[in-house]
């Protein structure tokens, strides 16, 4: 059983090294030495920072151009892994109804169905909304989302000592 457990480990190690091999190629040509990890590790860190630029982004446009409602908690998610968020129900300028999960768990007051949430929505993309407050939950995010970030980081420079 061990041997057919290497087998098939070796086989998928060697299907992933040559995914990266040609990224690692590039990393050569432009003057990095890259491992086949470490391209692995940057792929899943690029990853990450792509979407906490977006989450960025969302928060600059509301911003910039958010306008206020107040939404109704109409369901919970419970998530896999996470904290149960809210599923929050709003109306947008135009009157229709608009419905979003919120990035952040379940409170006091969103984790009862029916309760009312103060909302900050983008009215050119009405499911870029978030909710009013909250800011050491939010802050919180932010913080556990850079940490994980820079955790990467420090995973895809170590990488290159990997033995695997």
């Amino acid at each position: 059983m061990e041997q057919a457990w290497n087998t098939f480990f070796l086989g998928v190690q060697r299907l992933f090294m040559e995914a990266a091999s040609p990224f690692v190629a590039i990393s050569r040509q432009a003057g990095l030495e890259l491992t086949h990890a470490q391209v692995w590790m940057l792929f899943f860190t690029l990853i990450f920072v792509s979407y906490a630029a977006y989450f960025l982004y969302v928060d600059f446009m509301l911003a910039q151009r958010g306008r206020r409602a107040v939404g109704t908690v109409v369901g919970i998610d419970p998530g896999d892994e996470s904290a149960d968020r809210p599923i929050i129900e709003f109306r947008d300028q135009a009157g229709r109804a608009v419905t979003f999960t919120s990035h952040l768990g379940v409170n006091g007051t969103t984790g009862t169905i029916g309760a009312k949430v103060d909302i900050l929505f983008d009215p050119l993309h009405p499911k870029r909304a978030r909710e009013v407050g909250r800011t050491g939950a939010r802050v919180g995010y932010l913080v556990f989302l850079a940490f994980f970030i820079g955790f990467m980081i420090f995973g895809t420079v170590m990488a290159k000592h990997a033995i695997y």
